[in-house]
């Protein structure tokens, strides 16, 4: 059974359940490969802010000497 992704939702789960549905209806929409970009891109911020962002940067400096 290989229907194609109907919207963004279902084609953002379908990368990791069901890859070739995805593949299938990339061709027609095009704007999808700019929302899955824009999501990654989101959570890398926020997981290097959430990482980084109780650090001081004195406590970077000093931590990373010993």
């Amino acid at each position: 059974m290989n229907l194609s992704s109907k919207n963004i939702a279902a084609a953002l789960s379908d990368i990791f359940l069901a890859p070739s549905n995805l593949f299938s209806a990339l061709p027609s929409h095009r704007s999808w490969t700019w929302a899955a970009l824009a999501l990654l891109i989101a959570v890398q911020i926020a997981s290097i802010y959430a990482f980084f962002g109780p650090m001081s940067p004195e406590w970077i400096v000093d931590s990373s000497w010993q």
